[in-house]
């Protein structure tokens, strides 16, 4: 999975925005998209629109789509502002916030309408609301909506797409495959086979009768573990697991089945287990020990299939020790990170875990937002105190970090890659 923006959907909804250059001008800010420059971002809003239509335009229909009915539940523009809010980091610019707002609303009701074009139910209808929590299914079989939800008691939110099937509470989230191209038929694909897949697990059924496949839909996601304890307990991001049919674990050499035995959304954490038992586990260090401006040294899988299978390293500084909108929970650290480094460690020069990377902030917003300013090298760990409670809530034992002594960066790597892993999403 992507080492996303904050947060993870808007990661699966903007991902065509990749690459746009904001270039400043006296009074206006221009949007380069695919080396076309756009004279705002509306501008450049409409074109998507355009180019998201045709995509749609070109979905195959569905042969056998589920039997009943489909309600889509979308936020209205109150509900979004504020999750935009979040995802702009807290900034008080209007016009940030607008644009977020706007390219929101345009994504998910392009969504919505890419299960309606596929027919992947018999019958499909959307509304527009403020509440999109929980909604109610009204006299529809199923439910898929874009769910707006308060992290860290309001400070922060969170938005997602989810599925529910009438008569139960349970859920099932649905993604876009982030390893299509951007804003094309494959990715509108992807998440309403997502959808599909979702509706399946959660026991519908088709006209043929239809089970779930043993593949998530949309392929192949991958991001990174950290080895917990030499029981077999792997910590990753929850976002990298999430919707999975299977779950796979590769150390380096050898390849094991998992299963996730916790989560914690709010914190974007999730404890796997595997079989096999690990010769090395990581140790943690005490986040209040942490000092703006140490070395920091990030070990994972990026871009896995893309750039090699090996464990890559980057370096960088930890430039402060709290995250977007001061949230004490989350670390910001200048160290590279691309797709597949989701879930992996942060280290610092001792080659302990300082924190377990989570995402990186969105540069076309702050872009907007700064009238071509683009940030580089903010990115973002969950710190091991968070994930400390959170191996404590599920009596997982972990080793403590030792006196520490600065070690060079190739031996910090060394180490890692004993307790460092791919996570394989499929």
């Amino acid at each position: 999975m992507t080492a996303r923006f904050w947060l993870a959907p808007l990661a699966a909804m903007l991902a065509f925005l990749a690459g746009c250059a904001p270039v400043a001008r006296p009074g206006t800010v221009n949007v380069t998209v695919d080396g076309v420059k756009y004279p705002s971002p509306q501008a450049a809003i409409d074109a998507q629109q355009r180019a998201a239509d045709a995509a749609i335009a070109a979905l195959p229909d569905e042969a056998d789509p589920l039997l009943g009915k489909l309600r889509i539940v979308l936020p209205d523009r109150d509900r979004i502002r504020p999750y935009a809010v979040t995802l702009t980091h807290g900034t008080q610019l209007s016009a940030a916030i607008d644009y977020t707002i706007d390219v929101n609303h345009m994504f998910q009701r392009v969504a919505a309408n890419a299960l309606m074009k596929n027919h992947t139910f018999q019958t499909t209808f959307i509304t527009e609301q403020n509440d999109t929590n929980n909604p109610d299914i009204g006299d529809a079989d199923y439910l898929v909506w874009f769910q707006v939800y308060s992290v860290n008691n309001g400070t922060l939110w969170g938005g997602r797409w989810m599925v529910r099937r009438t008569g139960s509470t349970a859920t099932q989230i649905a993604v876009f495959d982030i390893g299509t191209k951007p804003n094309s038929t494959a990715r509108y694909e992807s998440f309403v086979k997502s959808v599909r897949q979702a509706a399946l697990r959660l026991g519908g059924k088709t006209a043929a009768g239809a089970k779930p496949s043993g593949a998530v839909a949309g392929g192949r996601r991958s991001g990174s573990g950290v080895v917990v304890d030499t029981g077999g307990h792997i910590l990753t991001n929850n976002h990298v697991v999430a919707s999975c049919a299977t779950i796979h674990v590769f150390d380096g050499v050898n390849s094991s089945d998992a299963t996730v035995v916790a989560r914690d959304a709010a914190n974007d954490l999730a404890l796997l287990k595997i079989a096999a038992h690990a010769s090395l586990a990581a140790a943690f260090r005490d986040s209040a020990s942490l000092r703006a401006g140490e070395n920091v040294v990030v070990t994972g899988y990026p871009l896995s299939g893309l750039v090699g299978s090996d464990m890559a390293i980057t370096t960088g500084s930890l430039t402060a020790l709290k995250g977007p909108r001061d949230d004490s929970r989350i670390l910001q650290i200048s160290a590279p990170i691309q797709p597949g480094n989701s879930g992996g460690p942060a280290l610092d020069s001792d080659g302990d875990v300082i924190g377990v990377v989570s995402s990186t902030l969105n540069a076309l917003i702050v872009g907007i937002a700064t009238g071509g300013v683009i940030p580089q090298g903010v990115n973002f760990a969950i710190k091991a105190s968070a994930v400390e409670e959170f191996l404590d809530s599920n009596h997982v034992h972990y080793d403590k970090a030792a006196p520490h002594h600065e070690m060079s960066t190739p031996d910090i790597a060394d180490k890692a890659r004993k307790f460092t892993v791919r996570v394989e999403c499929r």
